[in-house]
Parts: structure tokens; C-alpha cells; sequence
């Protein structure tokens, strides 16, 4: 599937719409596969996706940082 990128007026934190940061891949139940840019605290980012029932993975920089299986 595709990869999108998500745009800067679908950001909820001020500090994504900031230049620098990380980028984090997530890829979700349905298929959608959505780079976030501009990440400035990475761990928190995840805790708070992870909370989500739809994301299966989770990945940084190339790095599998969060992953489940589909159900």
C-alpha cells in the first residue's frame, strides 16, 4: 500500500509544525501506512499511538519500534 504523508493541518501538537524532529511510519488495521514528520518526543509519541486499536506497527527512522499482530 501507498504510504501517505500527514500534513500540517492534521496536527494536533504545536511542536509538529515546527521544523526538526523524527519521522514515525505507523501503519494501521485497514492498511493506511501515514509517515508523521517533525516528531519531537518519539517515545511519547508511540505510548499514545499504541493506545489505539487500529495501529498493528510502529516504526522510526527504518526501526520497528512497536509491533502487533492483525486481528
Amino acid at each position: 500500500m501507498k504510504e501517505f504523508k500527514a500534513g500540517d493541518q492534521y496536527r494536533q501538537n504545536e511542536l509538529s509544525l515546527i521544523p526538526g524532529g523524527r519521522s514515525v511510519r505507523v501503519v494501521y488495521t485497514d492498511g493506511r501506512i501515514i509517515i508523521y514528520d517533525k516528531i519531537k518526543n518519539v517515545n511519547a509519541y508511540i505510548r499514545r499511538l499504541i493506545k489505539k486499536s487500529d495501529v498493528i506497527e510502529v516504526s522510526c527512522e527504518g526501526v520497528i519500534l512497536y509491533s502487533r499482530s492483525k486481528t
